[in-house]
């Protein structure tokens, strides 16, 4: 509550037209301004992130169709096809990020950034070579590489630690409904397009949800908002407000200080801090490597291609609800830690299933385990890196994308995990995958501790007893920042 906040020793000093503004006035200013923003940046964003993940993903859907076949691609090939884009994506992810932190229309950067991946993607439906397919994957990742990181800059940029993990989760809902309903898209396609002013329906696949994210992305440009004081169709309180709020929760450090792109980039790479994330990340998406073969793993259950497609459907929607779930009951409770943790534990147990039973029901419902576990867990892990690297804008967007790009390296070997001469259980990949959620979760409980004794060092240095919960010291000051658990 903005109350909360009045009258404290270690208040920031509102902005002038703030000043006589009562406790009430201010939380009816940050009520409105949060409507808005809801209204206006987060369907965009998500709408735009669920395209993200479907232009990226539609090879593997479209390798059920007969891309494999058609471009004459052999096993490692095809794996080396998927690999590519991440080289381009990590190319350009730190540049992207550092350069976006500096620029004025961060709404516009996005949105032509969306425009470009539509259109690269959509050139796939020509490709008829390996080198074509290398390229244009390369050149995807490529484009692709500014949305992510960009997406969680500009939202951190606008709302509270508290009020980060259940837009995250709205956020990456994108990506748990563009995996449900990619499934869906894809079996319709290659079931009805086949032949279509005669060309294969897995080159209509791309073509189709390529042209859609042009179109959405030229209207995003006009819909995204630029960061806090340059947002016009916010009034002058409500910029104002934005901007001293973020600033009081940092304890007085402002977002935009000033720093350099390169400053923030030596700000990040001297915070050990950063370095734990970037292994809680790294861990984490390995464990959810097998999305990109999901198609593949399904039709190891022995259905036909459509109903294999329809079948990567339900798992994901499963995901959908309970990483939703998992990341409102974390804001609610402001607790990382064991919201990461425990859903990762399941998912280690789903992928031990996977490779364990040997009925197809089993097998079906491990799938589930695996799924809702990594993607509920993600959700969180993404607002945690957040709230602890918050202040300035330059080294929150050099962290950002350092623990984005450098985690993202994992697909340059998680690409081949799931080789032909492995299936049907895929034993190797099941087993690493475990593995890796695993270390995931210790990984969670060892920075909790950490941050948890950076927490009791802070209280000490300022007076209050360590870990007490009193949130204003005897002298009426105000407890500064501290470090979400």
């Amino acid at each position: 509550m903005v109350e909360d906040i009045i009258g404290s020793q270690y208040q920031t000093p509102r902005p002038e037209c703030l000043v006589n503004k009562s406790p009430e006035e201010l939380e009816a200013i940050k009520k409105t301004m949060l409507r808005k923003l809801d209204t206006r940046l987060m369907p965009t964003l998500i709408i735009l992130f669920l395209l993200n993940i479907l232009d990226r993903n539609n090879f593997t859907n479209a390798r059920l169709g007969g891309l494999e076949d058609d471009i004459g691609l052999d096993d490692h090939q095809y794996n080396t096809s998927l690999m590519i884009m991440y080289v381009g994506y990590l190319l350009f992810q730190f540049p992207s990020n550092v350069i976006l932190s500096k620029f004025p229309r961060p709404g516009i950067y996005l949105s032509v950034a969306a425009c470009l991946w539509g259109g690269v993607s959509a050139s796939m439906a020509a490709a008829h070579s390996y080198g074509a397919v290398l390229s244009i994957r390369f050149f995807l990742g490529f484009v692709e590489a500014p949305f992510f990181p960009g997406a969680l800059l500009l939202l951190t940029s606008w709302y509270a630690r508290a009020e980060l993990p259940p837009r995250i989760a709205f956020l990456y809902a994108g990506n748990t409904l563009s995996n449900a309903f990619g499934g869906m898209i894809a079996a319709g396609v290659l079931d009805k397009m086949e032949g279509v002013g005669g060309l294969r329906a897995w080159r209509w696949l791309f073509i189709i949800e390529g042209c859609i994210t042009v179109l959405i992305a030229i209207a995003a440009g006009f819909i995204l908002p630029n960061y806090p004081k340059k947002t016009k169709w916010l009034t002058v309180e409500e910029r104002e407000f934005a901007v001293w709020r973020l600033t009081e929760e940092a304890g007085g450090i402002e977002d935009d200080d000033g720093s350099s792109i390169w400053k923030g980039a030596l700000m990040a790479l001297a915070d050990p801090k950063v370095y734990m994330l970037i292994l809680l990340q790294l861990s984490l998406l390995v464990g959810m490597a097998y999305t990109y073969f999901f198609p593949t793993i399904m039709k190891t259950l022995g259905y036909n291609n459509i109903i294999t497609l329809l079948l990567t459907a339900p798992p994901y929607f499963l995901a959908f609800f309970t990483s939703i779930g998992n990341s409102l009951h974390s804001g609610k409770t402001n607790e990382r830690c064991f919201h990461i943790a425990i859903p990762l534990t399941i998912s280690m147990l789903g992928n031990i299933l996977v490779v364990t039973l040997e009925t197809t029901a089993g097998r079906y419902v491990a799938m589930f385990l695996m799924t809702m576990g990594v993607y509920s867990a993600f959700n969180v892990t993404l607002s945690w890196v957040s709230s602890t690297i918050p202040r300035p804008k330059a080294k929150r967007a050099a962290a950002l994308a350092m623990v984005n790009s450098i985690a993202n390296c994992t697909h340059l070997f998680t690409s081949y995990l799931y080789p032909s001469t492995d299936k049907p259980r895929y034993l190797k990949a099941g087993l690493v995958l475990a593995t890796f959620t695993g270390v995931c979760a210790i990984t969670a409980i060892t920075l909790r501790t950490w941050l948890k004794h950076e927490n009791r060092k802070i209280d000490r240095e300022e007076g209050f007893a360590p870990g007490s919960s009193e949130e204003f010291g005897t002298d009426g000051r105000r407890k500064g920042f501290r470090y979400t658990l």
